[in-house]
């Protein structure tokens, strides 16, 4: 009897384990989270530079993305625009939320829409919160402290993600595996990366493989316009896009190099803002295809462009993103 009596609690033991089994099977989510280990959640740390592949720009916002409401992510006295054109590199993967008032201290990066943390990038220094951060600027492949959610549609059918780049460091306030609101508070606006003064860069991807929590810094497949979503938090005036370096004239027309006060030779740069890396130079008289306009945080006008240089490369997308500033560009 006492042996039977034994047999029975071992059973209903095995039962309540299964049972415990179960429940925790049912609150995961079945995607990466779901095969992450303890280690994992802290996200990969490392005060080290890292390179990753460059980004496609797709062409309209990702299927689902409009069936779940989404808010602007911060704050910002200025946005970059996005830049890219379907199906080659994009120029600019993102919108920059750049926000230079001096006077405010902190600023809040919050999660744009509900869903998961499945990425986190920390352990990237800045040198200051405004000016050009010369503290390992490629940290985090120039995203600096980064954070990436994961979102899903309504229906649940649709997977996408956002980034939110350059943070400031010691500020991430979430974990991978996270469950977070659309506007909870997640980290703090910074300097950290490829940055020239304090801003968040924001991202809208896509990507089939899942992200790894323990390696470097990862790219999506494809990015898609941030200003495109369907914000449900209206921006006033100070926080639309800045339109007015905008120079349809000049856009798809082929123009000449010409002379500026501080020198003859034109500095090509890869990237729209004033720290981007030199890959090029162009003289006096050389032509370019002006693919379209922007203006960095300087609020200098540079003009995407495309050319063939002296070293036989095609410069431009989709082979190299290249940028000249405007006030050396003519056009007929």
């Amino acid at each position: 009897m006492k042996l039977f009596a034994q047999f029975h609690i071992a059973l209903a033991l095995l039962g309540f384990l299964a049972s415990c089994a179960k429940v925790t099977e049912g609150l995961r989510d079945e995607s990466e989270e779901s095969t992450y280990s303890a280690s994992d959640y802290l996200g990969y740390s490392s005060p080290h530079e890292e390179y990753s592949p460059r980004q496609i720009a797709g062409g309209a916002l990702p299927q689902g993305v409009s069936t779940i409401p989404w808010v602007r992510p911060s704050l910002s006295t200025k946005v970059g625009d996005f830049l890219g054109k379907e199906g080659e590199v994009a120029e600019h993967e993102g919108v920059d939320l750049n926000h230079n008032d001096q006077g405010v201290g902190e600023v809040d990066v919050v999660a744009a829409a509900a869903g998961t943390v499945v990425y986190i990038r920390k352990g990237c220094p800045q040198s200051r919160l405004f000016g050009a951060n010369t503290a390992v600027r490629e940290c985090g492949s120039g995203w600096g402290n980064h954070i990436v959610i994961r979102h899903k549609s309504a229906d649940q059918q649709s997977i996408f993600y956002t980034r939110y780049g350059h943070l400031l460091p010691d500020s991430l306030q979430v974990r991978i595996g996270a469950k977070v609101q659309k506007g909870q508070k997640i980290a703090l606006m910074g300097n950290s990366g490829r940055s020239q003064v304090r801003h968040l860069h924001f991202e809208l991807g896509t990507k089939k493989m899942a992200f790894q929590p323990k390696k470097p810094s990862q790219s999506f497949d494809s990015v898609y316009d941030p200003n495109a979503l369907p914000f449900v938090n209206s921006a006033d005036k100070s926080e639309m896009p800045d339109k007015t370096a905008q120079r349809p004239d000049m856009i798809g027309k082929i123009c000449k190099i010409v002379p500026i006060p501080l020198g003859t030779d034109a500095i090509v740069i890869d990237n729209m803002e004033t720290s981007g890396k030199v890959i090029a130079r162009l003289k006096v008289g050389e032509s370019v295809k002006v693919r379209g306009i922007l203006k960095d945080f300087l609020n200098e006008a540079w003009a995407s462009v495309e050319f063939k240089g002296a070293d036989g490369l095609s410069y431009g997308a989709p082979a190299l993103p290249s940028f000249v500033t405007v006030a050396q560009i003519e056009c007929p």
